[in-house]
């Protein structure tokens, strides 16, 4: 990437960042959190976004428990539920943060803040929507709306 574009990347990963939490009212000031401990490029990102966020958050074990979730990893979530029947992990009170942001978007901007990212293996679902995303552009987009509308439904 030019260094012009990476800078417009950063801007517009941040404002999504933010936006989100924002419009979700996710965490206030002095807010107590606590990120789960997985060493990964999610929680790479969401780790550098809440520090550089410019509200006082206090990282601790027994604060608000926030999730680095992206956008594939929710529709990935709901369509294993739907068709296959697997019931995946409770997230009681748990709080998935990055919700409306890429998984592509959120290794990329990981990447480009040092994260050396290892090996891991999507699943059957997720390289599924990738190839039907190849000939239908912006499917997991609207995709990840229908599943918040059907979410708010239920």
């Amino acid at each position: 990437m030019k260094l012009r574009s990476k800078r417009l990347f950063e801007k517009e990963f941040e404002k999504r960042f933010r936006k989100e939490i924002r419009l979700r009212k996710l965490l206030k000031k002095n807010d107590a959190i606590c990120l789960a401990p997985n060493k990964d490029s999610n929680t790479f990102a969401a780790k550098y976004m809440l520090k550089n966020l410019g509200l006082p958050l206090k990282f601790a074990k027994n604060g608000k428990k926030l999730i680095a979730w992206s956008r594939d990893k929710e529709i990935e979530d709901f369509l294993t539920k739907l068709f296959f029947g697997k019931i995946p992990k409770k997230h009681g009170k748990e709080i998935k943060i990055m919700k409306t942001i890429s998984q592509s978007d959120i290794n990329a901007f990981a990447k480009l803040k040092g994260y050396k990212r290892k090996g891991s293996r999507q699943s059957e679902v997720l390289d599924f929507i990738e190839n039907l995303e190849k000939k239908h552009g912006d499917l997991k987009s609207a995709t990840a709306k229908a599943i918040q509308k059907i979410k708010d439904l239920i």
